[in-house]
Formats: structure tokens, sequence, C-alpha cells
């Protein structure tokens, strides 16, 4: 039942993204009207979650990293709503919002993995991962290009230089150069984070917590070790290795930490 409540916090939470995407344009005050109570009653469904955890497991301190990563988010609205009814400033949720949406998502997929019943849905999971991530790098591209335009426009007016007038004739305003990249950029960031939301959904899946350590990175990690092995032992095989001022068994002693660091965390997967 515990996990029931935090699911519910972390639709509530998830209404605080809004807000913070709407940060710079003029939809904030009136998203705030609404979003702000959204996060008090996910506030309240979260402590209803805490208190449940501690009642079921009789202690007052977290018991696992998810607790603990639910528990700071709690803390951060708690914070919030107390800067907010002294200070009458809801300016700080753009950063606290995001924040306390993400450690309630990792709580709340840690205590109970997804699970995909369904390899329709699967699929269409993974399509819509990979859609959003792609729309994201497309409106990101647009303000990288418009972004660079718009700094070489800016030298060449201030330079008052005619290299290049026939291209920069056929280009808008700095003023529209400047807003095609804002805009871009605040339609790309919300496809970006909702797709990498979606994929590490797909990893919590199919690997569990064991994701980050992908046998890829560390096979990777294991070859630059052994190539850092290789350049020691032919530097200690060299003619004029005897003077350096390290003796034999402290090589010997530096070979095996190489390896056994090359070795380390290296997960086995199934």
């Amino acid at each position: 039942m515990p996990h029931f409540w935090l699911q519910v916090a972390v639709m509530f939470y998830s209404a605080g993204l809004l807000y913070a995407l709407a940060g710079h344009s003029g939809w904030s005050k009136v998203l705030g009207r609404f979003i702000l109570p959204a996060i008090a009653v996910g506030g309240v469904f979260h402590f209803v979650a805490l208190a449940e955890v501690v009642l079921a497991t009789g202690q007052l301190s977290p018991v696992s990293v998810y607790h603990s990563e639910s528990l700071l988010a709690f803390l951060l609205v708690v914070f919030f709503f107390g800067v907010y009814w002294r200070y009458k400033t809801p300016s700080l949720g753009i950063i606290v919002f995001p924040i306390v949406f993400l450690l309630t998502l990792a709580a709340a997929l840690g205590q109970d993995p997804p699970k995909f019943t369904s390899p329709l849905f699967r699929s269409g999971w993974t399509f819509t991962h990979i859609a959003l991530i792609f729309c994201g790098y497309a409106a990101l591209f647009f303000s990288f290009i418009s972004s660079i335009f718009y700094l070489v426009q800016e030298r060449q007016l201030k330079s008052k230089s005619l290299s290049g007038s026939r291209l920069f004739a056929r280009l808008p305003a700095l003023a529209v150069m400047d807003d095609i990249g804002l805009r871009s950029l605040i339609i790309g960031f919300p496809f970006m984070t909702v797709g990498l939301i979606a994929g590490s959904v797909l990893a919590q899946e199919r690997f569990g917590p064991v994701f980050f350590r992908e046998r890829l990175v560390n096979d990777d990690r294991h070859r630059r070790a052994c190539a850092i092995v290789d350049r020691q032992c032919s530097t200690l095989d060299q003619p004029h290795a005897h003077r350096l001022k390290i003796s034999r068994a402290d090589r010997t002693e530096r070979r095996h930490r190489l390896i056994a660091w090359s070795g380390a965390g290296r997960p086995t997967l199934n």
C-alpha cells in the first residue's frame, strides 16, 4: 500500500514539470495557481506513504536507498512550501519540482520495478522512447544552428564587415534568430527529458539497478587497464628500467593492483 500512495504522489509531482518548463514564459503565473495545490496534494500522499513505511517496518530511519530518496524528495517539498509561505515566491519551484519528481519516480521504480507483460506494449514503449529522443535531438539541432547563425551575424554587424553579406542578407533578424533558438530549446528539452525517463523505465524493467554497470562499459574499462599494464610491463623490460627508483616488489604490486582494478565491478548478467 505505501507504494501505491507513492505512485499517486508521483502523478501529482509530474505537474511540477509543466511549471518548470513554463518558468521563463508568461504562463508561469497562470500555471502556478493550479500546480502549487497539486504539489501540495502530492506531498500529502507522499507523507502517507512514508508513514505507512514507518508503521510497516517499525523504524524511523530509511531502510533502503529508495526510502532515502523518497524521504529527501518529501523534505524538499516541505522546505519549498516553508520558503513560499515566508517569502510568497514560487520561483524556486523551477529547480525544486523536477528534482522532487525524479527522486520520487526513482524511489517508486526501485521499490516495484515495472513489468511489461505484453510484447506489443513493450514494442510501443520502445518506439515512444526512440521517437521522443529523436524529436528532442531535432529541436536541439535547430537551436544549435540558430545560435551559431546568431553569433556569426552579430559579430559581422559589430565589426561592420561586408564579407559574406549575400549569405547574411538571407538570414532573418537577430531577434528572430534568438526567438527560434529559445523556442527550439524549450521544445527540445521536454522531449529529451520524457524520452530519457521512458528509456530508464525500459532499462529498469530489463536489467534492474545494475544497468548503470553495463558490461560494455566495464569491458572498455578492462581494455584500458590492460593497456596501462602493457605499457608498464614494456617500460620495466627496457634497458634503462633500473634507473627508476622503484623496487621490483613495488613494480609487481603495481601490476597486481592494475589487474585487480581492471576486473573490479564487472557484473555477470544472465
